[in-house]
């Protein structure tokens, strides 16, 4: 068939032949030209729509961790301030205080502490929870990195394994939190979309502090002997909130580089969970970032 038109052309007059070749070549330009269009503009259709979610997402997430950043950090130095202090006098034993003396007036310590340590927990939710209806995806480094350290924070209190070391037992749960409970602690001091004040809670305290039991517990059972499970998870979180601080943080927030290798080499070398807290900051990736607490406490797998 191809054979018995090409004779036919071949048959015709030069000056047929030479238009029936220039509207051929015009109408296969024709389609070409407008496959290529539809090709390029459904392309370029795409990746315009591409990175405008990209950009949206980067940007509607970076507005919202804003909104929490203030008071997590303002709750972060109130805890550290806490942290301080309590290396400083823990032997003066304000926090171990029977349950019978939880409501008395004198035991302030205790009770201004766990209202610390519960208004860390609450931010930190707060900024987690903020952003899980976005592509996490899509966050830039530094927001990335930014809820990469809050999350690390968080585990401290949550991880079983951070103690193995210890003889922690498997199924325990005295000494720390399970994650769906901090909810449940945060939940004693949340008003709205924040938390109510000091004195609120003393108030509230005075009334009925059975729902954040376990935090107190917690709290009183911090004892200076080098093998006490609390304190090593609490030196251990401890030394990584600085780092957030000075990373995060105002000018004010900032502590030294040999302020804390000081602390490490001083009040904080008895750590006994070296082992665990290296595989710890393994697994929520934050190597990199802790490299002074790793080299200071001589941290191994």
């Amino acid at each position: 068939m191809f054979n018995g038109i090409l004779d036919w052309f071949k048959g015709l007059p030069t000056e047929m032949q030479s238009a029936i070749i220039s509207a051929s070549v015009t109408i296969i330009l024709f389609v070409i030209g407008g496959l290529a269009k539809f090709i390029y503009e459904k392309h370029s259709l795409n990746y315009k729509m591409k990175r405008e979610y990209y950009f949206e997402q980067r940007k509607k997430i970076k507005e919202i961790l804003s909104k929490s950043k203030t008071p997590l950090i303002k709750s972060a130095e109130e805890l550290n301030y806490r942290l301080w202090n309590l290396t400083s006098h823990i032997d003066e034993r304000w926090h171990n205080v029977k349950e019978e003396n939880w409501k008395e007036k004198e035991k302030y310590y205790l009770r201004s502490s766990t209202y610390r340590l519960i208004s860390f927990f609450f931010w930190t939710l707060k900024a987690e929870e903020s952003i899980y209806s976005f592509d996490l995806k899509q966050a830039d480094k530094q927001d990335a990195l930014y809820l990469k350290y809050i999350k690390t924070l968080k585990h401290f209190f949550c991880e079983r394994e951070l103690l193995d070391e210890l003889g922690y037992p498997v199924g325990s749960c005295s000494n720390h939190f399970y994650k769906d409970d901090l909810v449940k602690y945060c939940s004693y001091i949340q008003e709205n979309n924040g938390t109510i004040d000091f004195k609120t809670f003393e108030e509230k305290f005075q009334k009925n502090y059975e729902s954040i039991r376990d935090v107190v517990v917690y709290i009183t059972n911090i004892e200076s002997d080098p093998s006490n499970l609390n304190y090593n998870a609490l030196k251990a979180f401890h030394l990584f909130l600085m780092l957030f601080l000075n990373k995060y943080g105002l000018d004010y927030h900032f502590t030294d580089k040999n302020k804390l290798i000081g602390l490490m080499q001083g009040k904080y070398k008895d750590i006994k969970i070296k082992r665990g807290l290296y595989s710890f900051l393994e697994r929520n990736k934050v190597l990199t970032e802790s490299k002074l607490i790793i080299d200071s406490l001589n941290l191994k797998k």
